[in-house]
C-alpha cells in the first residue's frame, strides 16, 4: 500500500500534463514557436516518466518550463553574460568576484591604504576575498572591533593569532595581515549606519514608529505540543504522523510565542531565530519538529507545521472554524492511544444541549475517561521508566501493557494511585514482562537476542518501546519488582562509573554578535549573551555524551568525548560564521527603505541559508554520540580488534553458561540450586521452559546454542581477517608536489599537497573516492589495495621513483616478508638454554611405586 500511493500520484500527475500538452497541440490556435516546442516536449516528458514510474523508478527528472524553449530569452541572457564579463574585466575583477560583490567595482577603501591587494599578491598571498593589512590596523581591528584578523605567510596560507603578541611578532619577521573582505565591508556599513542614526535622533524616532505600525498590523506565533499530548506526536514529520492514522490537532497544541513579524521575516529566518537567537522572554523549547508557526498577514492567517524538512501548510486542518470537529477527528484517529477501541466518541449531545451551546475541548475531554481503558490501577506494576524532565512514568504492567502517568502518583514500590485518572494506556507489549525480567540478569538484550531466545518480531517490538522512551524524555534505568519487592539490575554485575565529559568551549565573537544585534535590533547588545548561549548548547551534548557512556562499553568512551569536542568547536564556527553574516546587511528597519541594497540583502540571504544546512549538520552529531557503540564494530574502529575480543569472550561465557544449566538439568531434572543461574533467572526460566512456544525439554534449545556458536566462529573469523590486515605493509611515497602517507593508525591513505590542487585534480581526486578531511589536513580515503589501484589511476600523485603505487606496495611486502630471522641452530640455542632455565619437575610417581608402597 506503501508503494502504491507514489506511484498513483504519480501516475496521476503525468496524465493531466499529457492531457493539457495534447489539447493544446490540437487546437494550435495562435501558439507561438515557443509554445508549440514546449508541449511537444512535455508530451516526450511524460512517455520517459511513464516508463520510469513503471519500472518503479520515482526520480524523474525536472519538468520542462515554458522559459526554456524561448530562444530570444536565450539570447537575451547570453547577451547580458557578454555585458557582464566586460563589466567585470573593466573593474578589474574575475566574474565570480564582479557577481560576489552585487555587480558592482569593488569601490570601498582600503583598511589600510598604505598596502594594497597588489602589494599582497606580490608577497605571496592571492585569495580575493582577503583585504591587506599593516601591524597598526592589524592590531586595532583585532583589540577595538573584536574583528577575526589573519596571519597572512609567503606560501599562501593563513593562520589566526592568539593574541596581540602574536601579531607583533609576525609583524617583526616581515609579514603582513589580512581581513576577510565581507567582514571588513560590514564593519563599513555598521559604522555609517551609526553615524547616521546619531546625526538624526528624529530618523531613528521615524524608523520605531514605522517599525511599530508594521509590528501591529502583521504577526506570527508559535505553537508546541502540551505535556500531556502521547509521545506519538512529539518531533514526529508530519508523514509520519498521518501515516499512524493520527491528525495535527489544535486541541494538542498551545500558544508559547507572539511577537511581530517584520518584513522580510519568513518562515526560514523564524527558524533559524528560535534555534539559534532565541528571544531571551521566549520560554518554549527550540522551534522543532512538529511544531506549528501561525502567521498573521495583511488580515488572514496561514498555519505552518515544522516538517523534517521545510514547512507544510496545515492551514485547512489546524485553523478550523469548529475547533470540537477537529478535536472529534484527532480522538477517534488516535483511539489506540487512548483505550484501544475505535469509534469511541462518546454522545455529546446531551451536554450541548444542557447548556444551550458548543461544549469546550475540556468538557469534551471528560466525556472521554468513562469509555477509557478499565481500571489499569488495579493492574500490578512489574516494572517502571522515570521521566527525566517532565513528571511522567512510563509503567509496565503484568497484562502485558503500557502506560504513561504522572511520576508524583508513583509510589516508586510497584503502585500507582489512579485517583485523578491520569494513568492512559498506550499500547499492548507482548513478552514484555519475559524481556524486562531477563535483562541484565544472565543475558543483556543484545546477546539474547543473538542467541534466538526472542524472535524478529520481539525485535521489533523492544525497539518500538525503546523509541518510545527516548522521545518522551525517559532515562534507559529500569527498577524491577519481584514479589512486591524492589530488585536492582545492577546486583549480579558490579557498575563501571564511566568518566566524566568536561566541557570544551571554543571562542565565540563578542564583537561580531554585538555587531550583528545592532544591524537587526534597536535593543542594546547584552555582553556575553552570544557566548552563554553557545556554552549552553555545548553543556546539552556534554550531557548527551554522559548519558550514553552509561549505557555502552568503556571502550567507546574515548569515541564520545571526540564527537562532543567536534561538536564545541563546530559550533563555534558555526555560530561567529551567523553573527558575520548577520551584520553584512543592515534591517530595513535600521537603515530604512530608501536605497537599500537589495542584491546585497539577496547574497546575505543566501549565505544564511548555507549557514543552517551547516548548523543541522552539526546538530547531527548529537544523534551520533546518542548511536556511538550502539551498532556494530568498524573495521575503521583502531580498538576494533580489542572489542570483538572482548564481544567472542562474552560470546563463549554465554555458550559455556548454558551448555553447564543444560548438563545440570539433565542431571537433575531441575533448575533448582543450579550455580550458574541467580534465584530470579531460575523461576523465570519456568515460566519459559512451561510456555508451549518451548519445545525442547531443555532450558537453552539446540537452535539457543548453534546460533550463538555461529556467531562465535563468525567473530573469531573478523579477528583474523583483521589481524591479517594490520600485518600487511603498506608503504607511502612522493609525487611532485606533495607525499602520500599510508597511515595504518587511522586506516587512511592520506595525500598532502604542498599547494592547494586544481579544481581537475580535485575531480580527479573524488572521482577515485578521496574526500577532503580538514582535520587532518588531506585527501583520504580507507586503507586497503583498492585505495592503491585508485592511485595508480590519479596521473598527478605517481611515485618520482617512476614506480606505480602497487609496485611500491609489492617492493614492501616482499621486504617484510624477507626481513632477517634467526636461523634454525640460533633457535636450537635459544630453546635450549629456556629449558635449562626452567624450573625441575618432580619425578612422576609409577603405579608399581604405588602398588609397593601400600
Amino acid at each position: 500500500m506503501h508503494e502504491f500511493v507514489p506511484y498513483l500520484k504519480l501516475h496521476n500527475n503525468l496524465s493531466q500534463m499529457e492531457k493539457i500538452a495534447t489539447k493544446a497541440l490540437e487546437e494550435n490556435s495562435g501558439m507561438t514557436a515557443t509554445e508549440t516546442a514546449y508541449h511537444t516536449a512535455m508530451k516526450d516528458y511524460v512517455s520517459k516518466c511513464r516508463a520510469m514510474v513503471n519500472s518503479g523508478d520515482y526520480n524523474l527528472p525536472p519538468v520542462p518550463q515554458l522559459k526554456d524553449f524561448d530562444t530570444e530569452l536565450a539570447a537575451y541572457k547570453e547577451h547580458v553574460k557578454e555585458e557582464i564579463a566586460q563589466e567585470a574585466a573593466a573593474a578589474g575583477m574575475t566574474v565570480e568576484e564582479y557577481a560576489a560583490n552585487g555587480y558592482e567595482p569593488y569601490t570601498a577603501e582600503l583598511p589600510a591604504p598604505s598596502i594594497t591587494v597588489k602589494d599582497m599578491q606580490e608577497y605571496g598571498y592571492s585569495w580575493a576575498g582577503m583585504l591587506p593589512l599593516k601591524e597598526e590596523t592589524a592590531l586595532h581591528l583585532y583589540d577595538k572591533e573584536d574583528m577575526q584578523i589573519f596571519l597572512l605567510h609567503e606560501d599562501g596560507s593563513e593562520s589566526i593569532p592568539d593574541s596581540p603578541e602574536d601579531i607583533k611578532a609576525h609583524a617583526e619577521k616581515g609579514g603582513i595581515f589580512g581581513v576577510h573582505k565581507e567582514d571588513w565591508n560590514a564593519l563599513t556599513e555598521y559604522r555609517a549606519m551609526k553615524e547616521k542614526l546619531a546625526g538624526s535622533e528624529a530618523a531613528k524616532e521615524m524608523l520605531q514608529e514605522y517599525g511599530a505600525a508594521e509590528q501591529a498590523e502583521n504577526t506570527f506565533s508559535i505553537y508546541q505540543l502540551k505535556d500531556d499530548v502521547p509521545v506519538d506526536f512529539h518531533f514526529r514529520p508530519l508523514e509520519e504522523v498521518q501515516g499512524k492514522g493520527l491528525a495535527v490537532d489544535p486541541a494538542n497544541y498551545e500558544k508559547v510565542y507572539t511577537a511581530p513579524l517584520t518584513p522580510g521575516m519568513g518562515l526560514e529566518r523564524i527558524f533559524e531565530k528560535f534555534n539559534i537567537d532565541r528571544p531571551e522572554d521566549f520560554k518554549g523549547h527550540s522551534l522543532s519538529v512538529s511544531d506549528v508557526v501561525v502567521l498573521h498577514q495583511n488580515g488572514k492567517d496561514t498555519a505552518h507545521y515544522t516538517d523534517s524538512i521545510g514547512f507544510v501548510d496545515i492551514s485547512k486542518d489546524f485553523l478550523l472554524e469548529n475547533p470540537l470537529k477537529a478535536a472529534e477527528l484527532s480522538t477517534e484517529q488516535n483511539a489506540n492511544m487512548i483505550d484501544g477501541v475505535i469509534n469511541n466518541t462518546p454522545a455529546t449531545d446531551g451536554l450541548e444541549a444542557a447548556t444551550g451551546e458548543q461544549i469546550s475541548l475540556e468538557q469534551y475531554a471528560e466525556t472521554l475517561k468513562p469509555d477509557e481503558a478499565a481500571e489499569p490501577d488495579t493492574a500490578r506494576i512489574t516494572a517502571a521508566a522515570k521521566s527525566r524532565y517532565d513528571g511522567m512514568v512510563a509503567l509496565f504492567t503484568m497484562d502485558d501493557k503500557i502506560y504513561i502517568g504522572k511520576s508524583e502518583n508513583y509510589d516508586n514500590k510497584g503502585h500507582y494511585d489512579n485517583k485523578d485518572n491520569s494513568l492512559l494506556y498506550v499500547t499492548d507489549c507482548q513478552a514484555a514482562f519475559t524481556f524486562l525480567s531477563s535483562e541484565g540478569c544472565i543475558h543483556s538484550q543484545d546477546e539474547a537476542l543473538k542467541q534466538g531466545i526472542y524472535t524478529k518480531e520481539d525485535y521489533e517490538e523492544f525497539s518500538r518501546i525503546t523509541d518510545f522512551l527516548s522521545q518522551a524524555g525517559f532515562t534507559p534505568e529500569k527498577e524491577f519488582f519481584f514479589a512486591d519487592k524492589p530488585f536492582s539490575l545492577q546486583a549480579d554485575t558490579p557498575e563501571q562509573t564511566a568518566p566524566e565529559t568536561k566541557s570544551i568551549y571554543y571562542t565565540i565573537n563578542e564583537g561580531a554578535a554585538r555587531r550583528a544585534n545592532d544591524m537587526n535590533s534597536f535593543s542594546d547588545y547584552k555582553p556575553g549573551s552570544a557566548t552563554a548561549e553557545y556554552r549552553q548548547m555545548v553543556d546539552k551534548a556534554v550531557e548527551i555524551g554522559e548519558r550514553q557512556k552509561k549505557r555502552v562499553d568503556p571502550m567507546y568512551h574515548e569515541k564520545i568525548d571526540s564527537l562532543v569536542d567536534t561538536y564545541a568547536r563546530k559550533l563555534a564556527e558555526n555560530m561567529n560564521s551567523s553573527f558575520s553574516i548577520e551584520a553584512r546587511v543592515p534591517s530595513v528597519l535600521i537603515a530604512g527603505g530608501s536605497n537599500f541594497p537589495v542584491r546585497k540583502k539577496e547574497k546575505q540571504n543566501a549565505a544564511r541559508d548555507r549557514n543552517m544546512e551547516d548548523w543541522n549538520e552539526i546538530q547531527g552529531l548529537l544523534d551520533k554520540i546518542r548511536s556511538t557503540g550502539m551498532g556494530g564494530i568498524s573495521a575503521d574502529d583502531p580498538q576494533a580488534i580489542q572489542k570483538l575480543e572482548a564481544k567472542l569472550e562474552k560470546l563463549q561465557t554465554a555458550q559455556d553458561t548454558m551448555k553447564a544449566v543444560n548438563a545440570y538439568y539433565r542431571k537433575h531434572k531441575t533448575l533448582d540450586g543450579c550455580p550458574n543461574l541467580s534465584a530470579e533467572r531460575i523461576e523465570a526460566m519456568k515460566g519459559e521452559m512451561s510456555s508451549q512456544w518451548h519445545i525442547e525439554d531443555k532450558p537453552y534449545p539446540s537452535w539457543a546454542l548453534s546460533n550463538n556458536n555461529a556467531e562465535i566462529r563468525r567473530i573469531k573469523g573478523r579477528i583474523a581477517d583483521l589481524t591479517k590486515k594490520q600485518e600487511t605493509a603498506y608503504a607511502g611515497w612522493e609525487f611532485d608536489g606533495g607525499m602520500v602517507e599510508a597511515n595504518k593508525e587511522d586506516n587512511r591513505l592520506q595525500i598532502y599537497f604542498e599547494e592547494k590542487p586544481d579544481e581537475k585534480t580535485r575531480e580527479a581526486l573524488k572521482e577515485n573516492g578521496f574526500r577532503w578531511s580538514p582535520k587532518a589536513g588531506a585527501w583520504q580515503r580507507q586503507l586497503n589495495d583498492n585505495a592503491i589501484y585508485a592511485a595508480d589511476r590519479i596521473k598527478c600523485i605517481q611515485p618520482l621513483s617512476g614506480k606505480s603505487p602497487t609496485e611500491i606496495q609489492k617492493e614492501a611486502r616482499t621486504a617484510a616478508k624477507t626481513e632477517k630471522k634467526p636461523s634454525i641452530r640460533a633457535q636450537l640455542a635459544q630453546d635450549k638454554e629456556t629449558l635449562k632455565n626452567a624450573p625441575k619437575k618432580a619425578a612422576e610417581k609409577t603405579k608399581k611405586q604405588d602398588l609397593e608402597r601400600s
